[in-house]
């Protein structure tokens, strides 16, 4: 079976230097992109895309926002882990 794991000591890349800084603003940046509801809903859509049969042919522009989700949710990742090693919460 083919591994597709990340490697562990892969660097935070995805943040600026800022956001770096104070990864809260990644956070404020995804609740202004879009409310709850509608990320649980792109959330939903993302799933459906990856179970193939699942979801008929997706659009040009339904590629391009679970892309664009993909890496939202993606720099929200690295910003939770780095508040976890702020606070030295075990991650």
């Amino acid at each position: 079976m083919l591994s597709n794991k990340i490697p562990d000591d892969l660097p935070c890349s995805q943040l600026t230097e800022t956001e770096r800084d104070n990864p809260f603003i990644v956070i404020h940046d995804l609740f202004n992109y879009a409310s709850l509801p509608q990320l649980r809903q792109m959330h939903w859509e993302f799933l459906k895309a990856a179970l193939a049969g699942c979801w008929q042919e997706p659009t040009q522009h339904e590629l391009h926002n679970l892309v664009f989700f993909f890496e939202k949710v993606d720099r929200l990742f690295e910003s939770a882990y780095l508040i976890c090693q702020q606070k030295q919460t075990p991650v």
